[in-house]
């Protein structure tokens, strides 16, 4: 099987940074909800560490399988970013980064045409059908998470809600 070229190598290379990078937040708004007493939203978020590192994991085989082997160095996040003093910093956080993990994503399936790479296409399609999900959720989770923020105490319901899942 041939490799890949070099723009969609380093472009998956990149992708796998963010998944890596994404595990690594949400791992922190994990621990950042269990430390606020929110056992729901902590195991919400654990979960969806979880879910993106096993999204890099995978990237990492595909391109093991293609013949490469890939030197994948964390993304550094911003401080500020993380800076978080209410729950519904979290869920615009989270939306933000759903949102542009899917047009990371596109992009990514948009290189894979250019660069004629069929078989990368169709990996990338799990990904981008998973993402739509994804997106849809956690902004689902966002529109909750303002109408709750008027009455802050109201979050505790909907992380009774997240724990019941």
């Amino acid at each position: 099987m041939p490799e890949l070229t070099k723009k969609l190598l380093e472009a998956l290379l990149k992708q796998c940074e963010k998944e890596f990078a994404a595990s690594n937040s949400y791992f922190y708004c994990s621990n950042w909800f269990a430390h606020n007493n929110f056992p729901g939203f902590a195991a919400y978020f654990s979960k969806e560490s979880s879910t993106e590192y096993q999204h890099g994991k995978e990237i990492v085989d595909y391109l093991l399988k293609r013949n490469h082997l890939p030197l994948v160095l964390p993304l550094k996040v911003a401080t500020h970013e993380m800076d978080f003093k209410q729950p519904i910093e979290l869920f615009i956080f989270y939306s933000n980064r759903e949102d542009a993990n899917f047009e990371s994503l596109n992009e990514l399936a948009g290189i894979s045409k250019e660069e004629n790479d069929f078989a990368t296409m169709e990996f990338l399609n799990k990904f981008l059908k998973e993402q739509v999900t994804s997106c849809d959720e956690a902004r689902g989770l966002f529109q909750k998470a303002f109408q709750y923020n008027k009455m802050p105490q109201l979050f505790y319901h909907l992380d009774h809600e997240l724990r019941k899942k």
